[in-house]
């Protein structure tokens, strides 16, 4: 019988790849891609931590699910073709303490000479 921390482990493991499906069917990133490329973008930001731009990354549990490397990972398995880079953004406010936040970027590196 496996330990409680194997069982939790596994639990959380089985709970973030049912939410990646979710986000993936929901979000449809390839579609997102495929229209930035056809309006002549050559990449595409996913994710930013620290922007509220889209309604649906305010929700903070997304937000958290977006930021955890396993989402970055994932991205990677699905979209093998396409460049991701994620990035730790520094941030320094004029007043409170310095701090940083994630941004995932898709690049498709077309050049037009």
């Amino acid at each position: 019988m496996a330990n409680l921390e194997e069982k939790l482990r596994r639990a959380d493991q089985q709970s973030f790849d049912k939410w990646f499906n979710r986000w993936l069917k929901k979000y449809n990133p390839e579609k997102h891609m495929m229209d930035a490329a056809m309006k002549g973008f050559t990449g595409l930001l996913i994710f930013d931590e620290y922007s509220d731009t889209y309604p649906d990354r305010r929700d903070p549990y997304e937000k958290r699910r977006m930021a955890d490397v396993r989402f970055f990972e994932r991205l990677k398995q699905e979209f093998p073709d396409v460049q991701l880079k994620r990035e730790q953004v520094p941030h320094k406010p004029l007043i409170g303490s310095p701090y940083s936040s994630i941004r995932i970027r898709a690049s498709w590196g077309v050049s037009h000479g």
